[in-house]
């Protein structure tokens, strides 16, 4: 199967659109909990952790990945009230294992302000992990009736996007049920009236790899061609759908 597809380039999130400046380099696990703890602002917050993200990507990577001090202060940060403190926290996960970071993720999908939970919806894709799949569900499945439906001003649309496409994302380790579960929510978004909510369902659904899946993929693709959304995707793209229903069929 090609490589799952992001759904859009970047976010344009303009509330955390400056770029972060590095704090001083970090010399010991003490220093990257107390500049985190520090982090009170967007931009300090920035700063400090792209300082310890940058540590644990060199000599402390081994002391800092997963220390509990910084995964308690990560877990702070991501309650913070400030937004752009909150989506800063989510650009700690090189200094985590999957397992711990989804601690600091998975309450961020429920966050109050939009860009924020998409933010966090696109950081559990990155993870890969089949452990961010249930998180990523339920939030879907509390938010399923407003991606169903028409008028949703385009940040939520955004959040529908993400929660659609992040579960595919970490399918390739997952098991049976996992997959299945994942396939069975992304189906129900084919129902989408937003055209790049229902492109993504397709992925998630290709990622699942299951068969049975290949009838609903088909009856997308006739709706399309039938103009039966407000928003249509382009024949090229229905070219890809029907590539992967085939290789639902095959088994892929």
């Amino acid at each position: 199967m090609p490589p799952f597809v992001r759904p859009i380039a970047a976010l344009p999130l303009a509330l955390f659109a400056s770029a972060a400046t590095a704090g001083p380099p970090v010399q010991s696990n003490l220093q990257a909990v107390a500049l985190l703890k520090a982090a009170r602002t967007e931009a300090s917050a920035k700063a400090a952790v792209k300082s310890v993200t940058e540590a644990c990507r060199g000599k402390l990577r081994h002391s800092l990945r997963d220390h509990p001090p910084l995964l308690s202060s990560a877990q702070t940060m991501a309650q913070a009230e400030d937004a752009g403190v909150r989506r800063a926290a989510l650009d700690l996960d090189r200094c985590f294992t999957p397992a711990k970071f989804v601690t600091v993720v998975a309450p961020r999908l429920a966050d109050p302000e939009p860009q924020v939970v998409a933010y966090a919806a696109e950081v559990a894709a990155r993870l890969a992990d089949p452990v961010v799949v249930a998180p990523l569900l339920e939030a879907l499945g509390k938010r399923k009736a407003a991606c169903l439906a028409p008028g949703l001003e385009k940040p939520e649309v955004e959040v529908c996007v993400w929660l659609t496409y992040a579960p595919g994302a970490a399918l390739e380790t997952a098991d049976a049920a996992t997959r299945a579960a994942a396939a069975d929510a992304a189906v129900a978004m084919f129902a989408a009236p937003y055209a790049k909510v229902r492109e993504v369902a397709v992925e998630t659904v290709a990622s699942a790899r299951l068969a049975r899946h290949g009838a609903a993929v088909e009856a997308l693709i006739a709706k399309e061609k039938a103009k039966g959304f407000p928003e249509a995707n382009d024949p090229a793209l229905l070219e890809r759908f029907s590539a992967r229903r085939k290789a639902l069929a095959r088994g892929e």
